[in-house]
């Protein structure tokens, strides 16, 4: 399952359905790499919250391309 904050209001649903299950999927979520540092956290707690989950699997960078020189702010948030 992918969770993107564009789709939260969709996520908080699934989120509901994964209750009892959360250990036979992986869930993803997606972050912008140029986000500065605060933002990122931000985005991964709102997506925990809104799944209802302490974790995800897979967190992506949201077009990495753009801005590879930048993941200084994505790697020392995850720190």
């Amino acid at each position: 399952m992918d969770d993107a904050a564009a789709h939260r209001s969709v996520v908080r649903i699934v989120g509901d359905a994964l209750k009892g299950r959360r250990d036979k999927v992986y869930v993803a979520t997606k972050v912008h790499v140029v986000t500065p540092k605060d933002a990122i956290m931000k985005s991964v707690e709102e997506s925990l919250v809104s799944l209802g989950t302490d974790y995800v699997d897979i967190l992506q960078l949201h077009m990495p391309a753009v801005a590879m020189t930048d993941t200084g702010n994505l790697f020392g948030a995850l720190e």
